[in-house]
């Protein structure tokens, strides 16, 4: 599937202070640039989701495509950002620029990961329910994934690295020996 792009707006979503802030430019700015794709940019700022919500969610229109190139943590901003919009015919796509891109994972095929263009030209939309939780009848936040397991998994690889090990049996580096 192509995205019909009439009457429709292309966003990307970034965090132009994450660790990987050059990587988007080049493999999703200058990629989107190369194939001749007019987009806009919204940017996550370190900030308290709340306050990034309330910040975007103004910024969003009916029957945008969002594309979230960032880490989880930005990209679950991003999803708050598009509910709390509530905007019709919104559709919202995670590029993996994290250190664990659990989302991008869970929804992207493996050519779509990181490219723009791959994505824009494979995408399927998918309708998805998250979990949402309330307190006193009031939202307090939403789940789009139901269980984290490729990031619960990735991050329990870590403990397999023999560095990492001697750290934690050993102490150093400010890891408490119980985890």
């Amino acid at each position: 599937m192509t995205y019909d792009f009439t009457n429709r707006r292309l966003v990307i979503a970034h965090n132009p202070h994450s660790s990987r802030a050059s990587d988007v430019k080049e493999q999703v700015f200058d990629r989107l640039d190369e194939a001749g794709y007019t987009y806009e940019t919204i940017e996550v700022r370190q900030a308290h989701l709340n306050d990034n919500v309330a910040r975007l969610a103004p910024l969003i229109t009916p029957n945008d495509i969002i594309l979230s190139a960032a880490g989880d943590g930005s990209a679950h901003a991003i999803f708050h950002t598009v509910i709390a919009a509530n905007q019709p015919g919104v559709e919202l796509g995670f590029l993996g620029y994290g250190n664990f891109n659990d989302m991008p994972n869970t929804f992207n095929t493996k050519d779509s990961l990181r490219d723009p263009v791959s994505f824009l030209e494979q995408a399927q939309s998918e309708r998805v329910y998250p979990i949402s939780v309330f307190a006193d009848g009031k939202p307090v936040r939403s789940a789009l994934l139901y269980a984290t397991i490729g990031w619960t998994a990735t991050a329990a690889s870590q403990f397999d690295d023999p560095k990492v090990r001697h750290l934690i049996t050993h102490g150093g580096a400010g890891v408490i020996k119980s985890l």
